[in-house]
């Protein structure tokens, strides 16, 4: 009984050392290396009871820690939270190491300031130029006597290349390309010419053969000199005129090269059809361009397409303006997605995000799922035509809608707002903030 006795406080002291090695493991787990902070707020990270930290800046007086402000030396912070409130707005770094000896983490505190955007949910036609004319497929061409050929196949012309120009002179259209090679073989000569695969630009000489139905000489090959879709507009920018929309990168026929942006526009568009997505297919928004020109394109990112409105857009059902939530202020519950299903005509309905992937840089930090029974009856779901869909959450904008599950269309992908608006130069147009060190 005796050892038993002088036993307990050896376990006690075990199990108090034991609870603080499982605190500072959860520390350790779940401390960022990204925040981001509005200017004027403040960021809180709790991590249950009290550890020995230290932390320290790379510039002095930009951040306080626990009301502390800190210089570029070690600070040690004892406590069960961390309030971190920023005193600049900027690109800041913060070293920290766990009780004042083992380095943990170097964090990044991105602080900016706070922006207000009006939300969409518009219909949008995208007009894509590229800089020349894709090659999209190869074409048997058929002659007066019903031999086939392969001119541009068998002369070495691929999939993806990018004809940049025509015997010398530059193309940048179908019809431009057509006319040559027609011009060309009335003429008797070879076809010559410059194309772009990958990095490097190939020459490629292709004798066309005369094809009677149409009249003219092919050299048997499809071919596209721009991107068109109907998307979905997320947000713009009252002041600058900045837009954001799709939520998502437009690639070329592979699905994987962007397409170059050159002279790109967003024109208005009208939903004419829906159809409805069905497991193992999805549905698509079937719309027409209905009107003038309504901004540039200017940048094509992962994160979606990012402009200049030239004309104002109608106001939608939602707020005026709202806040752009950051990535941390997103959470798992319900939410609302602006999109038209009809006409022109923009509507709320109900989602839920479901699970929250990551809160990093990314096209897909979010899985959403459709509950509203009247959007699921039109559509059965997420539908393509539909991304860039914005996504409200307790009045904030919160991300966009970007991709459908093929086998499940009532749910699908979100990208967060945050690194929409971080990608779209909006912060570039915005005033120098007038907040200072102290």
């Amino acid at each position: 009984m005796v050892r038993h006795r002088r036993a307990r406080p050896v376990v006690i002291i075990a199990i108090a050392a034991w609870v603080v090695l499982v605190a500072a493991a959860q520390a350790v787990l779940t401390f960022p290396d990204y925040i981001a902070i509005n200017d004027g707020e403040e960021a809180r990270l709790n991590w249950g009871i009290p550890l020995k930290l230290q932390v320290r800046a790379d510039r002095s007086g930009v951040l306080r820690i626990n009301g502390s402000l800190l210089q570029t030396g070690w600070s040690t912070v004892s406590a069960s939270s961390m309030a971190i409130e920023p005193l600049a707005v900027g690109e800041f770094a913060l070293e920290t190491r766990l009780l004042g000896v083992v380095p943990f983490r170097r964090v990044t505190v991105d602080v900016l300031p706070p922006i207000q955007v009006v939300p969409g949910g518009h219909s949008i036609g995208v007009l894509l130029k590229e800089d020349g004319v894709a090659v999209v497929g190869h074409a048997p061409v058929v002659d007066g006597r019903g031999r086939t050929y392969h001119p541009a196949r068998d002369a070495g012309l691929m999939v993806n290349d990018l004809i940049i120009s025509i015997n010398g002179r530059e193309v940048s259209s179908v019809q431009q390309v057509a006319e040559l090679v027609d011009r060309q073989g009335r003429l008797g000569r070879p076809v010559v010419l410059a194309v772009r695969r990958g990095d490097e630009v190939e020459r490629i000489e292709i004798n066309p053969v005369y094809n009677p139905d149409q009249r003219r000489w092919l050299m048997g090959v499809w071919i596209r000199d721009s991107a068109a879709g109907v998307g979905t507009l997320t947000f713009y920018h009252p002041g600058s005129g900045v837009y954001g929309a799709l939520g998502h990168l437009i690639t070329g026929p592979d699905s994987r090269n962007p397409v170059d942006v050159d002279q790109g526009q967003i024109v208005e568009a009208a939903v004419l059809s829906i159809e409805k997505g069905q497991e193992g297919r999805p549905g698509e928004k079937v719309g027409r361009f209905s009107g003038p020109t309504l901004g540039t394109v200017q940048r094509n990112t992962e994160y979606g397409i990012f402009g200049r409105l030239t004309r104002p857009l109608p106001p939608g059902p939602g707020p005026e303006t709202v806040r752009v939530a950051l990535a941390s202020q997103v959470e798992t519950g319900p939410a609302e997605i602006i999109t038209v299903i009809e006409g022109d005509k923009l509507q709320r309905f109900s989602v839920e995000i479901e699970r929250i992937i990551s809160l990093r840089p990314g096209g897909k930090n979010l899985v959403l799922r459709i509950t509203d029974d009247r959007l699921l009856a039109a559509t059965g779901g997420i539908v393509q035509g539909m991304s860039g869909s914005p996504i409200l959450q307790n009045g904030r904008l919160a991300g966009a809608v970007t991709h459908v599950f093929v086998n499940d269309p009532t749910r699908g992908y979100g990208v967060l707002a945050h690194w929409m608006v971080l990608h779209s130069g909006l912060l570039e147009r915005l005033p120098a903030p007038s907040s200072e060190a102290a």
